[in-house]
């Protein structure tokens, strides 16, 4: 798995951007510089001991009730990690789960990076979500 997304990830910078659609879902405009410069400076040994840890079959951290009901989880309704959604919401019954309809992984992030930013704002100043006509909520215990 290493050897190929090393040369996936190296592609991107090699093409300028260009093989990015066929690598993700986005191939915005706000996001190839920064993959462009993450493919520039990948070493296939950082690659292989990112992909090691990531992959390593752990349970999650625990955390406390008070600390999961201050916390929020956000998924995109059209992403593949409903597995990894399910998994949190078992694992941190507490917790806030926004799901951000008719987003991708990080999508909003990537497309409204001031109106994420606001948003954190929002979370960090109010301990809630604020208004999202996008995001549909589901809340722990």
């Amino acid at each position: 798995m290493v050897p190929f997304l090393y040369i996936a990830m190296k592609s991107l910078y090699w093409s300028k951007g260009k093989t990015l659609k066929r690598i993700m879902w986005c191939d915005d405009d706000k996001i190839k510089p920064y993959f462009i410069e993450a493919g520039k400076n990948l070493t296939y040994g950082n690659l292989r001991r990112q992909l090691t840890d990531s992959l390593e079959d752990k349970p999650f951290s625990e955390l406390s009730e008070e600390l999961q009901k201050h916390t929020f989880w956000e998924f995109g309704s059209i992403e593949e990690h409903f597995k990894y959604r399910n998994a949190v919401m078992q694992t941190y019954i507490y917790g806030n789960f926004p799901v951000f309809e008719g987003f991708n992984h990080m999508q909003y992030q990537i497309q409204n990076p001031e109106g994420f930013a606001r948003m954190l704002e929002t979370i960090i100043e109010t301990d809630r979500l604020p208004e999202l006509a996008f995001a549909m909520w589901y809340r722990g215990k």
